[in-house]
């Protein structure tokens, strides 16, 4: 039986408080560290501190000052004394070595400090050393640091510092926690006045022990005896512990009050020199690639969910990991030992409708495969294995074959990939799996129902505006895409693969010759920050096609060349599939503006009121459009505009496609050229830009000049100006 419940405390220390991180130094190496590699962080100033306290000071009334290692930085004591200045309680997170410095206590206790948060994870300095880095004569030395903590306070009882232990759940202390208590209590003594245990997301492992994380399953137990012997007048509390993991005493997280009350924990660790929220627990749920597995639980709403490993080692699951089921409590019963008192019906409502109106795609996946499972095509197992988003595996003909669903751009086996929606559908195992049965496989988990693409929002490994390109491809070609299918006029799809740009498809003839076909919605390489390759083979109104070696002038005119065919081909599956699509040399037959609103209008480059540009300069290319619009009553410059292929000028204001915008102006225009009309003449310019999919050509004037004029009457801008619209030729 776990022990009867202590009430966390309320006074001392208060749970809303301010974390600072104040330097990046360290006397230990732990490998578990959560700071990682700050060697390109600077430390903030003196100056910089007093000014996050002096922000504090305004909403907060305690400070706990954090490293890398705290007590390290060479003023500390001058910080403690203008905390205290300032009216506000300070404490010091630290591992302790500091602490075995003579007489270092007693000057912290004489800054004001009141209060000591002391690492303290090992029972033995054999495994202390393996945990820091370090060696083990140190772990002597954070005893001693104790024992100082311990004297002072012994000799100074009206300047005390209290002392709370956090000791975190590593692979070092698995079955040791009983004996870190008692080693705790021989060398701090009274001191010890609260107990905190943790868990941790390691950095990096440790190379000669491998993982630092014992699996859960193998520490529940051990917590649940180590709860039912805590001394009484001590209290005990988890931070950042699974609530699965100490059934009956969950009350006992503080994890709980915070996401209950919504603490407000402020902290610089995101920018030194300002102050953010530290615990925002939807966020940190949000990007937990492994969100899924915690969904169903009866606690969801008050756990942490930092880590979702029962039974396998390491911060990651892999397929050993199934959900571990937590007993009947309820979020009720939970906070009622907390506060014991009642807790309203609506506040609980709303905390758990909180989490649970929170998409979960994942969860929803799963659900969709446990409900098309059949005799014939069934579902054995789901699990995660290191990579997100989630394995299964299925039984099918006597046979068992384990997918991966993954982010399009993760790194797979292209040749075993399989684009479906906008995921990736990998064959893991067998590697010689029959063709036909992964086939199937595919078929039947495209036609499950995925959830909408936006439910991805904030999850780490899904790249949106990637999956959004490969689900326009999807909608467009389907199954065309998978390899070894047909794609276009005796081209078969090779490959399928994701970049930071584009997606891309490996495609062969049946002749033998092979090709690397581009596709990218408009923009992605622009995103990117990729170069952006030559002007597309192929062009519609949502993505652009490339032929690895070929531009639109290097495309064969020869109808019966393959390359030739194959655009042939996939014009008419877009056509087929209601995709207007076009050839390099052609213009498009009809066309949709968009709407004002979603054209944003660059900011201008000012212009040199003494070297004004004369209205007519670099009009030096045929087919190049002057676009003026005149004030109908002459009370203003007018404004005139260029439109010309890009590349023939290299400064323009605007650039869509292969067009260019510039505006020149007379003299007195330049003050105004942020103004709502020049404003409304740049839209309506950009609209009718986006719309052709060719620049302005001696060939495609009557084309550009209707454009123009329905653009600009649509903006209302044709009530005051007249456009003018005249070509070079």
């Amino acid at each position: 039986m776990v022990a009867s419940a202590l009430v966390l405390p309320r006074s001392r220390p208060p749970r809303e408080h301010v974390a600072l991180n104040i330097t990046k130094r360290c006397n230990q190496r732990c490998t578990f560290c959560f700071e990682g590699d700050r060697s390109s962080w600077q430390e903030p100033s003196l100056d910089e501190i007093r000014r996050l306290l002096e922000a504090a000071a305004t909403t907060h009334s305690y400070v706990i000052f954090m490293g890398a290692e705290a007590l390290l930085r060479e003023d500390i004591l001058e910080v403690i004394r203008t905390t205290r200045a300032l009216g506000l309680e300070a404490s010091v997170f630290t591992n302790g070595q500091a602490l075995a410095r003579e007489g270092f206590v007693g000057q912290l206790a004489g800054a004001g400090l009141r209060e000591l948060d002391i690492s303290f994870h090992y029972a033995d300095a054999e495994s202390f050393a393996r945990g820091t880095g370090t060696r083990p004569k140190f772990f002597s030395r954070l005893l001693r640091g104790l024992e100082n903590v311990r004297d002072h306070n012994r000799r100074f009882p009206a300047q005390p510092i209290h002392v709370k232990v956090e000791t975190d759940l590593l692979i070092y202390n698995q079955g040791r926690l009983a004996e870190i208590r008692a080693l705790l209590e021989i060398h701090l003594g009274e001191t010890f006045t609260t107990h905190r245990v943790g868990t941790i997301q390691p950095v990096s492992a440790s190379p000669d022990t491998g993982p630092l994380l014992a699996p859960w399953a193998a520490r529940r137990e051990e917590l649940i005896e180590f709860v039912a012997t805590q001394p009484a007048d001590r209290p005990l509390c988890f931070v950042k512990t699974p609530l699965c993991l100490i059934p009956g005493a969950e009350h006992r997280s503080i994890d709980v009050t915070y996401k209950y009350e919504q603490t407000d924990v402020r902290s610089n660790f995101d920018d030194k020199t300002t102050l953010g929220n530290m615990h925002d627990y939807l966020q940190m749920y949000q990007h937990n690639p492994y969100r899924w597995v915690c969904r169903d639980c009866n606690l969801l709403a008050l756990c942490p969910t930092r880590r979702t490993c029962w039974r396998s080692p390491g911060s990651a699951p892999h397929r050993d990991q199934k959900p571990q089921p937590v007993t009947e409590t309820t979020v009720r019963r939970v906070l009622q030992q907390v506060w014991h008192e009642g807790v309203p019906e609506d506040q609980v409502a709303a905390v758990e409708q909180t989490w649970r109106a929170f998409p979960v795609p994942e969860a929803e996946i799963v659900s969709a495969l446990r409900a098309a499972s059949s005799r014939d095509c069934q579902l054995l197992d789901v699990y995660c294995e290191d990579a997100p988003i989630l394995d299964f595996e299925i039984g099918v003909s006597g046979e068992r074959l384990r997918f991966r669903l993954a982010p399009v751009g993760a790194q797979v086996d292209a040749r075993r990939a399989f684009l479906v929606r906008y995921l990736q559908l990998v064959l893991v195992e067998p590697a010689a799996a029959d063709p036909t049965l992964v086939l199937d496989v595919a078929k039947r988990v495209a036609a499950l129902p995925f959830p909408p693409l936006s439910d991805w929002q904030g999850h780490q490994q899904v790249n949106l505006r990637l999956a959004g390109a490969a689900w326009t491809l999807w909608h467009l070609f389907g199954a065309r895409l998978w390899p070894g299918q047909p794609l276009a006029a005796g081209w078969r799809t090779e490959a399928f693969r994701a970049t930071a740009g584009a997606l891309r498809l490996d495609v062969r003839h049946g002749g033998g010759r092979c090709a690397t076909l581009e596709l990218e919605d408009r923009g992605l390489r622009r995103a990117a920050g990729g170069p952006l390759p030559s002007w597309p083979a192929l062009r519609t109104p949502s993505l652009d096609l490339y032929i690895a070696g070929t531009s639109g002038a290097g495309i064969p005119t020869n109808p019966h060349d393959p390359v030739a065919r194959l655009l042939a081909g996939m014009t008419a599956l877009l056509r087929r599939a209601g995709e207007c699509s076009e050839r390099a040399t052609a213009t498009s037959a009809t066309t949709h503006l968009a709407p004002e609103a979603s054209l944003p209008v660059p900011q201008p480059e000012r212009q040199s009121e003494d070297d004004p540009v004369p209205p007519w300069a670099y009009w030096d290319s045929v087919g190049t459009l002057r676009v003026s619009f005149q004030d109908r009553k002459g009370r203003a410059p007018d404004l005139v505009f260029l439109l010309k292929e890009a590349g023939v000028h290299e400064r323009f204001y605007a650039s869509v496609g292969r067009t260019g915008l510039s505006y020149v102006t007379g003299s007195g225009w330049h003050g105004r050229a942020t103004g709502p009309v020049f404003r409304a003449c740049v839209q309506s310019l950009l609209r009718v830009m986006r719309a052709c999919l060719e620049p302005p050509t001696c060939d495609n004037t009557e084309r550009w000049e209707q454009l123009i004029q329905r653009s600009v009457t649509e903006s209302l801008v044709s009530r005051r100006y007249r456009c003018v619209i005249e070509q070079r030729r």
